[in-house]
Order: structure tokens, then sequence, then C-alpha cells
């Protein structure tokens, strides 16, 4: 197994660059099974902070596609170039991370002992924390919550991808803003019958807490996302599926609002509605 695993950084601030460096420790720990790439704009001089390797491919920015002032990239064009990338020099597998998302060395080691088609990962939140080794030693205290309803990191099986990925880079779906990760996950959940949703303890990937940049914002690049959902009816129903399966499952964990203690029965309701929504299972009905 050797796994690509790319984001797109943008300029440097301390939560992205203790994201970067859990990046790099998953390279020092597994150098063999793991690249790290820096998916950026092609033709666009780009001030390499963090000494990643970077790939100057994206064709597409936001302003391409709304009236708005910001040039974010496009989900898609990321997916696009990673595939490409992992499929043209060898990768088995090849994923995506959010720039600011701690990884754990876990998920190595998850991925070195099982072949997985796809799979979405969700994060915990944390109060700030001033170094990586808060996390890896445990030292990390203050606030901390799961994030049921959204998504960070994406792995996906390069074979399986090319197979599917008519299903995956149809939309165009803005970086930073909200509903690409609720939309993508749905997709590889409804296409692959083995697809993983890994939330659960102990966590793949954390976040530190911040402000958000478009809650309670009225911009175009938000309205743009939530317009790709509302306007194709197969979206928006991909969007209910995801929607049923946090309000009637994940939104039963405990205490309200940090949702920490998971109750018996998540996983198996996960599993079931899952597998029953799935687009390449056969599910029958007999006659009595």
């Amino acid at each position: 197994m050797k796994l690509l695993l790319g984001s797109n950084t943008f300029k440097s601030n301390s939560r992205q660059d203790i994201a970067v460096e859990s990046w790099k420790h998953l390279k020092s720990i597994f150098p063999d099974n793991i690249d790290i790439v820096d998916v950026q704009f092609k033709g666009i001089e780009f001030n390499n902070h963090y000494n990643l390797k970077v790939l100057p491919s994206l064709l597409m920015y936001s302003k391409e596609y709304c009236d708005g002032d910001k040039e974010l990239p496009i989900v898609q064009d990321i997916l696009r170039v990673l595939h490409e990338h992992a499929k043209e020099n060898g990768y088995t597998h090849w994923g995506f991370v959010n720039s600011d998302i701690i990884v754990m060395p876990n998920l190595m080691a998850y991925l070195k002992e099982k072949d997985i088609s796809s799979m979405a990962c969700s994060r915990i939140d944390i109060s700030p924390i001033s170094s990586l080794s808060q996390i890896l030693n445990k030292e990390f205290s203050g606030n901390f919550r799961w994030e049921p309803a959204g998504f960070d990191l994406w792995v996906f099986n390069t074979d399986w991808f090319e197979k599917n990925k008519k299903d995956m880079l149809n939309d165009i779906m803005f970086l930073g803003m909200p509903e690409f990760d609720v939309l993508l996950t749905g997709q590889m959940m409804i296409t692959d019958p083995t697809f993983e949703l890994h939330n659960n303890y102990p966590p793949k990937i954390f976040h530190q807490m911040h402000q958000s940049t478009w809650v309670n914002k009225d911009i175009p690049e938000k309205q743009w996302n939530e317009d790709q959902i509302k306007n194709n009816r197969f979206n928006q129903l991909v969007y209910n599926i995801m929607y049923y399966h946090l309000q009637y499952n994940l939104c039963k964990r405990t205490p309200w609002g940090r949702f920490t203690d998971i109750p018996d029965g998540e996983k198996e309701f996960t599993k079931n509605y899952f597998h029953a929504m799935n687009l390449n299972v056969e599910n029958i009905i007999h006659p009595v």
C-alpha cells in the first residue's frame, strides 16, 4: 500500500503549521507508504512555506463561476489532479485532507492493514494547542467535541476511483465553503458498497477550534455551494440521505453539542443504512 496524500495550503497560520507537521510526522514513521503533496494553481507563483512537493495543476477558480471576490479552488479539480498523479505514479491509494487537519498515525496503520475502496473521516475539535506533541502525547486540555455533521479527510483506492470517477467529478463545489464535504461523502457512500465512515474512537483526525469564515454570512461562494444542492435533484437526494443519518443516528450522541459519548447501536445503524441506500446493492422485494 502506498498513499498519496494531498492538500491545498493557504498562506501560513498556526493551525495549518501544526497540521502540516502532523503529515510530515506520518512520512517519518511510514517513509515507504506515504507521500505528501500540496495541490496549487497552474501558472500562479506560490510561496512554498512548508517545503512540500507542489503539484501546480489546478485549472479553475471560484471567480469563474460566481460573482464573488474570492479565488477558491474547485474540489473536483483537486480530486482530478490527485487521482491522475496517483494513477500515473503507481500509488495504490490517494487522499485529500483539509489544510488545518491534524492526521494521526493510526490512519496509516489502518490503511496498511485493510485495502479500503473509499473512506471518509470526521474530526474531533479541540481547543487551540501550541505543538503537535500535545496531541501525540495526549497532553492537550480544554474543550473538545466530535463534529458529527462534517468530514475533513477522504481516501480512495486508485483503481476504484478510476472506475467510478464519473460519479465523483460531475459537480463544481468550492473548497473552504460548506456543503461540499457532505455531498462528496454522500456520493462515496451511495456508490461504494464497502464505503467506510470513520467517526469513532480512537480518532484519526483532529482540528483546532476557530471562528468560521462563513457562518451567518451571505457570501456568493457559500450560496453557490448551497445552490449545487438545491438545484440538482440527485444531489438533493444524496444530501437528504446524509441528513437523515445525522439527525436520526449521529445526533443521538451525548452530551448535546459535544457528541463525545457514542451510544450502542450507532455503528450497526450506519452499516445497515448505508447498505440500504447504496446504488450498487440489489435489494429485492419479494411478493408474499
